[in-house]
């Protein structure tokens, strides 16, 4: 059976969830659970935060995780210091907790949904490891993604498949950072072909089965077609 599916709004290592860190570890079952952390090279993330990875790691070893960190990187970089592909496929076809961090969307997508990283991540989840992905890595989760161009012809936005963890499902996270009307638009334009979910900073949605538990201080938005409505700390929504 399929695992849970976490999705972080932001950064995982930038926000107040220790309630849900604490759940999904003791969701394993037994002592030490195991944890593959799934984070780009740092050369990658230089110019955002290189102490992410760190960061994340330190963490979650403070809550009894085993953790082992699986560096992935964009095949149009250079590939020194990403962890070679035989040790990320066992490391993650070992986890039980699978965290895709947040770093820049397009490398983040590169290095994950066309490579045999995603095709690992995938495996996990459908024999029953727990996904969570945090801020772009929670765009992956869905089923699609969204790349907003300069190019106003044919369209501003052109769409690219991404992991399908949640069929049928377009995941914005950190809703609340771009104003609403610019977000609503997005929305609007996905919401044709699939359900929206627009996730807060400070805020997480996991869930299995056709529903998601909702964490944090702020809001999910869910767009089904152009009926909006929002869900807080505590709601359950159905998908």
């Amino acid at each position: 059976m399929p695992g849970a599916v976490g999705l972080v709004g932001t950064d995982e290592s930038a926000i107040s969830l220790a309630e849900l860190d604490r759940e999904l570890l003791a969701a394993i079952g037994h002592d030490r659970p195991r944890v593959a952390l799934v984070t780009l090279d740092r050369v990658t993330l230089a110019n955002s935060d290189p102490a992410r990875g760190r960061n994340d790691d330190h963490r979650l070893r403070g809550l009894g995780a085993e953790v082992e960190v699986v560096v992935v990187a964009d095949p149009h970089a250079d590939r020194a210091g990403a962890t070679p592909l035989d040790a990320a496929r066992q490391a993650i076809g070992e986890a039980d907790i699978v965290y895709l961090a947040m770093g820049p969307r397009g490398a983040l997508s590169r290095a994950v949904v066309t490579t045999p990283i995603g095709d690992a991540i995938a495996a996990a989840h459908g024999r029953g490891a727990i996904v969570v992905g945090c801020g772009s890595g929670a765009m992956l989760l869905g089923s699609a993604e969204p790349t907003v161009r300069r190019r106003l012809l044919p369209s501003p936005i052109r769409w690219s498949d991404a992991l399908g963890l949640l069929p049928g499902i377009v995941v914005l996270p950190g809703y609340d950072a771009r104003p609403e009307a610019a977000m609503a638009a997005l929305a609007l334009v996905a919401a044709r072909h699939a359900l929206v979910l627009g996730i807060d900073a400070d805020t997480a949605a996991v869930g299995r089965d056709g529903s998601l538990r909702v964490y944090g201080r702020g809001r999910v938005t869910v767009w089904r077609g152009r009926h909006r409505e929002r869900f807080r700390r505590g709601e359950t929504l159905r998908l």
